[in-house]
């Protein structure tokens, strides 16, 4: 194997001996400044994950124990595996990586002038019309997502704005816990606790069925996809706030309802967002 220590740090530029296996003044690590892309991923995930055994034991609670790690985190057992924040964070990075790769089916589509665009109807821009100028950006931008590369840049930027976008609905969607299940846990931090919680395994099935979708018919992993979590959510209610089965089923009702609603409502907003800022 080849020696790649050195005698000179790059990073302060004092001399020292090679025998050195980090730098005597300001403390870097001797070794090859050609960082190797296992190195560089290594270094990443243990710098913003804390990626050690710590997520293998988190992921396997989050799964196979409904809400289980939401209640063990509450109770204060903290130390063994990762904190909600940094384990959404992780699952999200994979999770947005992974469709930013696969290719994505195109929801929006405007083949040609008065086509019907989330629900919109959108005319041929007429330079004779008295249109603000944010009116005709918006509609120059939708003249542009008929082009292959205006699609996918446009979807690029709709990832980006949903994932920043979830930081907010998030924290909405504990809201609307707290309201149902305030006498079990009359603080709203149990309720964010189990939201991020949850959010996060949504994710990890999203990925894997991204993943299946080269290889299934897609309307159904829509189907299997979506009694998957409404399941999910039943058991993780269940086991979290630990009320009668006629409780849960009715407050789980109400919550779906009202979070579906605000959940389009969010969506088309964000759609309209990424329309607007595409060029």
């Amino acid at each position: 194997m080849t020696d790649n220590k050195k005698t000179t740090c790059p990073n302060c530029k004092q001399k020292f001996d090679k025998s050195f296996n980090y730098c005597p003044y300001c403390g870097q690590k001797n070794s090859d400044v050609n960082i190797k892309l296992r190195h560089f991923l290594s270094e990443f995930f243990s710098a913003n994950f804390n990626f050690d055994s710590k997520i293998f034991k988190t992921l396997k609670l989050l799964i196979l124990r409904p809400g289980e790690l939401s209640t063990a985190f509450l109770h204060g057992k903290r130390v063994s595996y990762i904190t909600p924040v940094r384990l959404y964070l992780f699952v999200s990075f994979i999770y947005f990586f992974i469709i930013s790769i696969l290719p994505q089916e195109n929801i929006i589509t405007v083949d040609n002038p008065g086509s019907t665009v989330i629900g919109v109807k959108i005319d041929t821009p007429n330079d004779t019309l008295k249109l603000a100028p944010a009116e005709k950006k918006f509609l120059y931008n939708i003249e542009m997502l008929k082009t292959q590369e205006g699609t996918s840049e446009f979807w690029q930027i709709f990832r980006k704005n949903l994932s920043l976008g979830m930081f907010f609905f998030i924290p909405l969607t504990a809201w609307f816990l707290y309201i149902l299940f305030r006498k079990k846990h009359p603080h709203y931090i149990p309720h964010l606790i189990f939201t991020i919680h949850f959010q996060t395994l949504v994710f990890l099935i999203f990925a894997v069925t991204a993943i299946l979708r080269l290889f299934i018919n897609s309307n159904w992993l829509i189907f299997a996809e979506a009694s998957a979590l409404t399941v999910l959510l039943f058991y993780w209610l269940k086991a979290f706030y630990k009320e009668k089965t006629w409780k849960i089923l009715w407050k789980m009702s109400v919550f779906l309802t009202a979070w579906s609603g605000i959940l389009i409502f969010f969506v088309i907003i964000i759609v309209f967002i990424s329309i607007f800022l595409y060029n």
